[in-house]
């Protein structure tokens, strides 16, 4: 087969720490918008996001090559550094630890 085909969704949910309710409804957007951004850095495509005020849950496809866990802490790390510039009052903002990740089908989409 001259052709390679490839797509690999995912749904990956992580919380704040200690399901802290941090993520206020006027920042949520500007936040999605962030972590497109980080996604599409890793050469991935974020298909859409939504969540609760203290957790997210993201539909990723993935690229080939891809370090799950490296993307997932990229995400993490850069968007929780992003939302502690945006006021004072997210000083303490973190996310939780650990996270799930789940291979989901095209009809699932």
């Amino acid at each position: 087969m001259p052709q390679s085909a490839f797509k690999m969704l995912t749904h990956i949910v992580f919380s704040t720490k200690n399901r802290a309710e941090l993520i206020a409804p006027e920042i949520e957007t500007n936040l999605f918008g962030c972590i497109h951004g980080i996604v599409g850095n890793n050469r991935a495509k974020l298909i859409i996001a939504g969540g609760t005020a203290n957790h997210v849950h993201l539909l990723i496809s993935l690229p080939k090559k891809i370090d799950l866990p490296e993307l997932i802490g990229d995400i993490k790390r850069d968007s929780s550094g992003w939302i502690k510039k945006q006021d004072a009052s997210f000083y303490n903002f973190y996310w939780q630890k650990g996270y799930g990740a789940f291979s989901i089908g095209q009809s699932q989409v």
